[in-house]
């Protein structure tokens, strides 16, 4: 009898999809940060941050749309019509937006702007695939495989080839993950695109909601980033960015797959008790391996490992500032389950009018960076208060109507 390997075989083990990533994405920025000179990583910094700014944007928070939108049968994603066109046309929106805004970030062709935030934008719309069907491995491959075939890219471009620029490692890394992903949810199951039941007309309006809705929180999730890109120089920013992706990305990895795993039982049956449980214990977790993580970083300074040069402050605000993202990852999803379009669009004003006026005060006010972080953690448990008054609001209203 020989052996035969199947998708189905592993499905007990997708957490190690992201967790691969994680772990590659740490030893691209390891590498780079002891093979190029401060300000030159520094660099590097700005189109890894500029690449997650993507994955939270690029899509334009139509996931959001296609999960409230799509159902299940067996294996497979039953899809309407008009979302599965609008979806497309908002990828070639991103793909046109990127012409003018992603170029002021990044110093590529703008043929190669446009390229990322497509391939992007596809990613994020087939991981919202993957995690509303459960099956989390091609939604994980399709946020997590450009991370590891950038370490490859970023090896063989140090040890065997000559140098090549690190926006084109970048680009190509995201477009073989793209292809690696949805060959990965055709294996499992698959997509079927049911005649419209939904007007272009409602399909726009839940659209708009998500949009202003993901424009906010991809400038609230990025602020503190954001605005030390502009208050520091390109060596102390690449020395923030590697702690953040160090002891904050591990913790994202557990809450992301924790709060996938439960929206299929919040779409079925929505508890707010359950709900709050499932929040605080992620919030406990995602403290606790932070703490870890953060551990390492001090123990890795006694040996005199160069890959740590901050204060132990700046540790601690960023683990308060990973427990705060994991509670939020789980109140999020259930908020998007529950919550009425014009919520969403609240939301996603508040968050933009909050980021635009915290980021114009800091970038004149806060020069250092441990100040930034104490505000940024202070915002996130305003926002999360916030999330949570509105789907309590929400809930209250669907039961009166």
């Amino acid at each position: 009898m020989g052996w035969e390997v199947r998708i189905s075989d592993i499905k007990n083990y997708v957490v190690l999809v992201p967790v691969f990533g994680a772990v590659a994405l740490f030893l691209v920025n390891y590498i780079l940060k002891s093979k190029l000179a401060p300000v030159e990583y520094g660099e590097v910094a700005v189109y890894l941050f500029i690449s997650s700014l993507l994955y939270i944007g690029a899509g334009m928070g139509f996931e959001q749309v296609i999960v409230r939108s799509a159902s299940v049968s067996e294996s497979l994603v039953i899809i309407d019509r008009n979302v599965l066109i609008t979806s497309g046309l908002l990828v070639f929106l991103s793909m046109a937006l990127s012409l003018f805004f992603g170029h002021y970030f990044l110093n590529m062709n703008r043929f190669g702007i446009a390229l990322l935030a497509g391939f992007v934008a596809l990613s994020v719309y087939l991981s919202a695939l993957g995690r509303l069907s459960g099956h989390l491995l091609a939604a994980y491959l399709a946020i997590s495989m450009w991370k590891v075939l950038l370490l490859v890219f970023a090896l063989l471009s140090i040890y065997v080839v000559d140098h090549l620029e690190f926006d084109v490692l970048l680009l190509l890394s995201i477009i073989f993950g793209f292809l690696v992903s949805i060959v990965a949810f055709f294996k499992q199951g698959g997509l079927v695109v049911c005649n419209s039941s939904r007007s272009y007309v409602d399909v726009f309006l839940m659209s708009a909601g998500a949009i202003v809705s993901v424009v906010g929180y991809a400038f609230f999730d990025s602020m503190d980033r954001l605005i030390l890109e502009g208050i520091v120089d390109r060596e102390e920013f690449g020395e923030y960015y590697f702690y953040y992706v160090f002891i904050v990305s591990p913790s994202m990895i557990f809450a992301s797959y924790f709060s996938s795993r439960k929206l299929n039982g919040y779409k079925s049956n929505f508890r707010l008790p359950v709900v709050y449980k499932d929040c605080a214990l992620v919030v406990l977790l995602s403290f606790l391996f932070s703490m870890f993580m953060a551990f390492i970083l001090i123990f890795l300074d006694f040996l005199y490992v160069d890959v740590w040069s901050g204060s132990y402050s700046i540790l601690f605000w960023l683990v308060v500032l990973s427990a705060f993202r994991g509670g939020y990852s789980v109140i999020s999803i259930a908020y998007n389950v529950v919550c009425r379009t014009r919520s969403l669009f609240i939301t996603g004003v508040f968050s933009v009018l909050i980021s635009m006026f915290f980021y114009l005060f800091a970038r004149d006010v806060l020069k250092e960076v441990e100040t930034v972080v104490v505000w940024v953690v202070f915002f996130w448990a305003l926002r999360i208060s916030y999330v949570v008054f509105i789907m309590k609001s929400d809930l209250r209203r669907s039961v009166l109507l």
